[in-house]
């Protein structure tokens, strides 16, 4: 994925999506901040960040309590507390 993406019109240039996960009984939660057009949804242990035409999808590791979050929009990884964890990508609806 390119790390500069047209969005509905606008550019997504390394777009930072930040803030804080936390785990606990089996689940996750997230509570994030972006500087573009995007939104989010957790989902067990899988955040998915996604675009218009564009998703990703950010495992969360399973340790309790809270994590802080980082990921720049196009980059194949993202900083979840003290993990460096890969990050699944691809136009929306196709992963």
């Amino acid at each position: 994925m390119l790390s500069e993406l047209l969005v509905g019109g606008l550019l997504l240039k390394s777009c930072l999506i930040a803030g804080e996960v936390v785990w606990s009984q089996d689940r996750a939660a997230a509570k994030l901040s972006a500087e573009c057009p995007v939104s989010y949804q957790v989902d067990h242990a899988l955040l998915r960040i996604r675009s218009k035409k564009w998703m990703v999808e950010i495992p969360i590791p399973q340790e309790s309590g809270t994590q802080s979050f980082q990921y720049r929009w196009g980059q194949t990884k993202a900083v979840v507390g003290e993990h460096l964890v890969e990050v699944s990508y691809g136009p929306v609806g196709e992963i």
